[in-house]
């Protein structure tokens, strides 16, 4: 008797369906296994193909029996806006919010510490080091878009009015929000640093520095 090999004939390559491949992504294309000989458009000789680009792929591959089979797929190019937004500041210990581009399907934050979540389009950070912050946005699988946005700590003086008081009829109070700041914004409408005041009242300031950092 004789040895007898068995082959199996492989009925065609199957590069699957044209697709989309998005802007800063990968694909890998499969030629399948058992074949003996691969040759794509761009030459190589491998089972699988790194796609970095939009463009036409085609593959032809040879059977041990010498049946060829040959496949191909259209790529084309997708992009998609995404970003959380400009560089911000956390001034004096107040959360920022940071949101991502809506649409995607999927949101994951880098890092994890000093963050109110790690998944999800916004998040509150309040981070207590120059921190940044990464945005990964899926718009599908294999679909993935980034953003960074650098977040610095600052701080701002404090602003201190004095405690609650009182004036007789025909006097005022002088009130002093404090040096250290560019702008001053009074519940009177004034712009000044320090105001006078003669009727009864609740009064309020909003101080800015020149950091942007905003004491109250």
């Amino acid at each position: 008797s004789l040895p007898v090999t068995i082959i199996k004939l492989h009925d065609a390559i199957n590069l699957g369906p044209d697709t989309l491949l998005c802007k800063g992504n990968k694909m890998i294309l499969h030629a399948g296994t058992g074949f003996t000989i691969y040759k794509w458009q761009d030459g190589s000789g491998d089972s699988i193909l790194t796609v970095t680009k939009p463009g036409k792929y085609f593959v032809s591959a040879t059977a041990k029996c010498g049946n060829k089979y040959s496949d191909t797929i259209n790529i084309g190019a997708a992009d998609f806006a995404f970003s959380i937004g400009n560089d911000t500041a956390l001034c004096n210990n107040i959360p920022v919010r940071l949101t991502a581009t809506p649409g995607f399907e999927k949101y994951t934050w880098q890092p994890t510490s000093k963050i109110s979540a790690d998944t999800g389009q916004s998040v509150i950070v309040s981070p207590t080091v120059d921190t940044s912050y990464i945005a990964i946005g899926q718009k599908w699988p294999g679909c993935i878009f980034s953003d960074t946005v650098h977040v610095r700590i600052l701080t701002s003086a404090t602003v201190h009015l004095g405690n609650d008081t009182s004036i007789c009829a025909n006097q005022s109070v002088k009130l002093d929000a404090g040096a250290g700041f560019i702008n001053y914004t009074w519940s009177t409408g004034a712009a000044s640093r320090r105001i006078t005041l003669s009727r009864q009242g609740i009064y309020f300031v909003k101080a800015t520095a020149a950091n942007s950092c905003t004491s109250s």
